[in-house]
């Protein structure tokens, strides 16, 4: 029987704003692919077509945008929250839905390679209740930090701890294979969080978390700057995708270009860039190192430099 896999993407994104303000995070997109349809996709690929994906902000857009998940190789199953209940918490809206076996949780505001059938076959193997899959990474203090024994089970957890900037750690990615008994354990109608506290309860308790240590690519797209990162990754091939990026006469570099893209006399783009459907690049314009999502306007004679660009306008600084 296939595993099955829970997307969260109920979350406002509030640090992604103003781009969430007029798009829903899960539509973000990533190489001109919403950022759903990714995470929907790697379930794909590791035969975990059954998904279920809880919904909160502008949750009709997002649902009428993807449907059943035919279209990614997956069958959609949607909760949608009336409250937001926290990471932990969402899973208390997928009783009746989930297995009887572990689960994969991920996160769905990240972008990443991590291998789902080997976090599910080291899960199985370890005997834990949770486990959480790590990274190490420089200013581990943005994140939910790990300390592990020799035998990689956590022994302490801390959610985005006092530590010395650019002090290295085994950081949580957001995506954890879950024991279907521990959702009895998770408290009703309040916020709960994996980070904050179901792994330091399960840790204070002896019971075993396991931290699964991925090398592979992986990025919290949090806010304009790493939305920014991840697609410039996406179309260098940093973090290999299905989408490839197409240049031509006016582009140098990387450059995915979008459906209906209209360039202007003496235009340059210059990679790698994201260039999105029906967007418009003036006469004697120039676009380095960005990203222009659908039907985003750069007028004649501007330069733009390591910017998002919205159909609104610049969302980040570096139009000048």
């Amino acid at each position: 029987m296939s595993a099955r896999c829970v997307i969260l993407a109920a979350g406002e994104g509030r640090r992604l704003r103003p781009l969430t303000e007029h798009l829903p995070k899960p539509m973000l997109p990533v190489a001109n692919m919403p950022l759903l349809a990714h995470n929907l996709a790697l379930a794909a690929e590791f035969d975990m077509p059954s998904v279920g994906v809880n919904v909160h902000h502008a949750a009709d857009a997002v649902m009428e945008a993807f449907g059943d998940g035919g279209a990614w190789g997956t069958r959609i199953t949607w909760r949608r929250e009336p409250v937001l209940t926290g990471p932990a918490g969402a899973l208390t809206a997928f009783d009746g839905w989930l297995p009887s076996v572990p689960f994969v949780v991920m996160s769905g505001d990240a972008l990443h390679t991590i291998d789902l059938a080997s976090l599910l076959e080291a899960h199985t193997r370890s005997g834990a209740r949770l486990s959480v899959v790590v990274q190490e990474v420089e200013d581990a203090g943005r994140y939910g930090v790990a300390r592990t024994d020799h035998a990689g089970f956590v022994v302490s957890f801390a959610e985005k701890p006092a530590v010395s900037r650019g002090r290295r750690g085994l950081v949580s990615c957001g995506v954890y294979c879950v024991d279907p008994t521990l959702v009895a354990r998770i408290p009703r109608g309040c916020v709960y969080d994996f980070g904050a506290h179901l792994i330091p309860e399960l840790v204070a308790a002896g019971e075993r978390v396991l931290a699964f240590e991925h090398e592979g690519y992986w990025t919290d797209i949090g806010t304009p700057e790493t939305f920014r990162r991840a697609n410039l990754d996406a179309v260098s091939g940093v973090v290999p995708l299905k989408t490839l990026p197409v240049g031509d006469d006016v582009g140098r570099g990387p450059v995915l270009w979008g459906r209906g893209v209209q360039v202007g006399r003496r235009a340059e783009v210059i990679g790698p860039a994201v260039i999105g459907d029906d967007a418009v690049i003036g006469d004697d314009a120039a676009v380095h190192c960005s990203v222009l999502l659908n039907s985003a306007v750069v007028a004649p004679a501007t330069f733009v430099v390591d910017a998002v660009v919205g159909a609104r306008g610049p969302v980040q600084t570096g139009l000048r």
